[in-house]
């Protein structure tokens, strides 16, 4: 179980979907993951620049439970 304020709630091969408090900058969500879930391989975790989610929303995108609070990143490796 995570202790982390990141939340990895979505994995595949090359993204990985995550809810973070909504003061947690790109660079401060994509340490928090690379330290939970290494990748494994030369390309660590980063935000995703170009993609959005599957849904169409933008990347980060408010949380659906606590949009007050947090929101959603996509990163990519």
């Amino acid at each position: 179980m995570s202790t982390s304020a990141v939340v990895i709630y979505q994995t595949g091969l090359s993204y990985c979907s995550v809810c973070a408090p909504n003061r947690y900058t790109a660079e401060m969500v994509a340490e928090a993951v690379n330290k939970e879930m290494p990748t494994g391989i030369d390309h660590p975790w980063k935000v995703s620049a170009e993609e959005t989610f599957k849904t169409g929303e933008s990347n980060p995108c408010p949380c659906n439970d606590s949009a007050a609070d947090r929101q959603h990143w996509l990163l990519v490796c």
